[in-house]
């Protein structure tokens, strides 16, 4: 009996040629670990033991089952013939057949194997093994008549690699000594590092051409600098693949200094300005040049606080972002001069983000239109200056009915601390913070006023919530300890200390209700801008413009559901 070992066939059939890979296969597709050792081993001869984890890996991450990788031969045993029964021999002699189900038309669906001129069965003339490893090899259509075997690109990169590294071929390339020993030096960093033979072969061939430069133009590695590396590599085709490994070689062996975080994100805004296109890529440069400016100069004058370059970074990868979907969604859209509100509004609206984030976005986009037109690139800022009512919040007020049964309620004093956060709340627009802030010395029993913190003028109490506040008063928590707590809500533990209650505390007050102190406050808030309008907000309730806005954007949101669930009735 023996046993083939097939791993390197498994492997090669799903493009797997190193260790390294396979090392990585397994750990993203099994999760399961192998040190070096244990993976050279079972590359290079068949194992004589094999852990049942190992093999289950091995299928997980190949795709295949342990028959393809075990192939078994049974032993041939010499056996001596007897004499066959005449039943036996007639039912030996006899073949047992079953033929195949028929197809369409009639027409028996068994595969015929091809044979060859002489009647032998041929081999898949699409697959011949390799001369030196023996893999199957993939044959091109025009070769598959003409070759009966051949070597495979990894064979082959391995042979030309030998040749390349050389010593005589390597000295006639690379003539000076030290250039020539950093190129061997970088062949065994990508060896230590789990290249591939193919691309060891493309890496090290760019670099032996890099080293006869160096050879030419420098006297010693000394004097090797990134600005030297960055115009060599420059005229190189296809720099982009070998400048990484390169970078992080001469970094290993301190020719040259590890990059500092500006670099690194210098580097990062320079590949997403590469990535813009190329007709929305002038501003967006300008912009960013304008940027790296501010950071640079703030910096200089040693400010407290510095543009990062991580902004810039995000901000350019936003508007590469914009400009492709700008691409994609609205071709006859050429630069920014022709984007209008609705693309603006379309593009945000559509992102699966947080309302914070999104809000994010749209401050940074009316920024670069601002710059945009504050130098002419465009006729207009499309994105506009606040949230606009296209993306609403999903609140929506207590109707008058709801209101009017929480009024009738709270005039029943049943709780007199519910009915007095309630009435602060839906009559004067008091939030759970200026709740906690009010003080027994706000209030002028008197006059019937209550300073707020923050408002230019103060509350002219109503009748209700005048009859709320007193008897809140009558059942106020009192006694010695509370001289300590100028506060004018307390509770069994504010009362011993300094400190106003907890917003926790307010809102389990009107959580039997199913209500919340925010809601109350925004449907106060909403009325009085649908009756006043938003200005009334800024000088009576101390909100600032932009918070106003919110409340008359989404007043004009309602009402156009209104007028939509209107047109909509029959």
């Amino acid at each position: 009996m023996t046993l083939e070992w097939r791993l390197r066939r498994v492997m090669a059939e799903q493009g797997v040629w190193t260790g390294a890979e396979l090392a990585r296969l397994l750990w993203e597709q099994a999760g399961y670990r192998l040190t070096a050792p244990s993976i050279s081993d079972l590359l290079t001869r068949p194992p004589r033991q094999l852990k049942v984890e190992t093999l289950d890996a091995l299928c997980t991450a190949l795709a295949c089952s342990p028959a393809d990788l075990l192939a078994h031969t049974p032993s041939r045993r010499a056996v001596p013939a007897a004499a066959p029964a005449p039943a036996a021999a007639a039912r030996a002699g006899r073949k047992e057949h079953r033929p195949p189900p028929p197809g369409p038309a009639g027409r028996s669906t068994a595969r015929r194997r091809p044979r060859s001129a002489g009647g032998a069965v041929a081999t898949d003339p699409r697959r011949l093994p390799c001369r030196a490893c023996g893999q199957p090899v993939a044959l091109p259509p025009s070769w598959r008549d003409q070759r009966r075997s051949l070597t495979c690109a990894v064979c082959l990169a391995g042979r030309h690699l030998a040749r390349l590294l050389a010593p005589a071929a390597l000295a006639e390339r690379v003539p000076q000594p030290w250039a020539r020993a950093l190129v061997e030096r970088y062949a065994a960093f990508l060896v230590e590092h789990g290249a591939s033979p193919d691309q060891r072969w493309r890496k090290v061939r760019r670099v032996a051409a890099l080293g006869q430069r160096m050879g030419w133009e420098l006297a010693g590695p000394e004097q090797l600098t990134a600005a030297w590396l960055d115009g060599a590599l420059a005229g190189e085709g296809r720099s982009h693949r070998v400048r990484p490994s390169l970078l992080r070689f001469l970094r290993a062996e301190r020719l040259l200094p590890a990059p500092t975080e500006e670099e690194r994100w210098l580097r990062a805004i320079a590949a997403g300005l590469a990535r813009v296109p190329a007709r929305f890529r002038g501003p967006v440069r300008r912009y960013t040049d304008f940027r790296v400016r501010v950071h640079r100069e703030q910096r200089r004058r040693n400010l407290a606080h510095v543009l990062a370059l991580r902004t810039v970074a995000a901000d350019v990868r936003l508007l590469c972002r914009v400009a492709e979907h700008l691409g994609r969604a609205h071709p006859a859209i050429t630069g920014w001069d022709l984007v209008t509100e609705r693309e603006v509004v379309a593009y945000l609206r559509g992102l699966a983000v947080h309302p914070n984030s999104r809000n994010v976005q749209r401050w940074d986009l009316h920024s670069f239109f601002a710059y945009c037109l504050r130098h002419r690139l465009v006729a207009h800022n499309p994105v506009p200056d606040a949230p606009g009512r296209e993306a609403p919040s999903a609140f929506r007020p207590l109707t008058p009915d709801a209101q009017r049964l929480l009024l009738e309620r709270w005039a029943r004093l049943e709780d007199p601390l519910e009915s007095l956060l309630g009435c602060f709340a839906l009559l004067h627009g008091l939030g759970s913070g200026d709740v906690q802030r009010l003080r027994l010395a706000d209030v002028d029993r008197e006059r019937r006023r209550v300073r707020v913190a923050g408002r230019p003028v103060a509350l002219v109490l109503d009748a209700l919530t005048r009859h709320a506040l007193e008897a809140y008063l009558a059942v106020r928590p009192s006694g010695p300890a509370t001289r300590h707590n100028p506060h004018l809500v307390l509770n069994a533990h504010s009362r011993f200390t300094a400190g106003p209650v907890t917003q926790r505390y307010l809102g389990r007050r009107l959580r039997p209700l199913g209500l919340s102190l925010r809601a109350l406050r925004m449907t106060c808030l909403s009325t009085v801008a649908q009756e006043s309008g938003p200005r009334l907000l800024v000088d009576a309730f101390g909100l600032s413009p932009t918070q106003a806005g919110r409340y008359q954007r989404f007043l004009a949101h309602r009402a156009d559901q209104a007028l939509a669930e209107h047109a909509g009735r029959p």
